[in-house]
């Protein structure tokens, strides 16, 4: 399992390079390159619109004051996805934009959870809560008043400083 990472990098550069020679052996060299080019927008269309769709999410899971998990894990999926569509090749495409569909990256999610918690360490710090107060923190605590701006008064008090040496009336 340790090393699934390090032989992907190795084996899909040389599927990739493998499949573009296939394709444009069959078909010929511009419409190989015209499909690896119309792969790199089409896959930049794609993440830019689930990337903002992934984001509305989250910021409504967050609003409902739960983690968004499931919305971190759908916006890895689309970042490596978008990834993989802008590498030219045809294997790296095809995983990208599986990747890219919402129903694939719901099967992906019980066995990445399932591998994580096998074989990884997962913690989530959440601030505020037990342990993670304000007696946890490293920095001097500043004591201070505040008023939220849409509650400011009309007036704050400020007092002119004292006449100095360096200047002062």
């Amino acid at each position: 399992m340790r090393y699934v990472f390090f032989l992907t990098a190795l084996t899909l550069p040389v599927l990739d390079i493998a499949s573009l020679i296939a394709v444009g052996n069959r078909i010929g060299v511009w419409p190989t390159v015209g499909a690896v080019i119309l792969s790199v927008i089409l896959g930049s269309i794609l993440v830019r619109t689930q990337g903002f769709a992934i984001a509305r999410q989250a910021r409504a899971t967050l609003q409902s004051r739960r983690l968004p998990a499931r919305e971190v894990f759908d916006g890895v999926c689309v970042l490596i996805g978008g990834a993989l569509l802008m590498l030219p090749g045809f294997l790296s495409d095809a995983l990208g934009l599986l990747l890219l569909t919402p129903p694939v990256r719901g099967l992906l999610l019980p066995v990445i959870s399932s591998l994580a918690r096998r074989f990884g360490r997962l913690e989530v710090f959440v601030p505020g809560s037990a342990g993670l107060g304000p007696s946890a923190s490293a920095g001097p605590v500043i004591e201070g008043e505040y008023y939220p701006v849409n509650e400011m008064p009309n007036r704050i008090d400020i007092k002119p400083p004292k006449a100095g040496r360096n200047g002062g009336a």
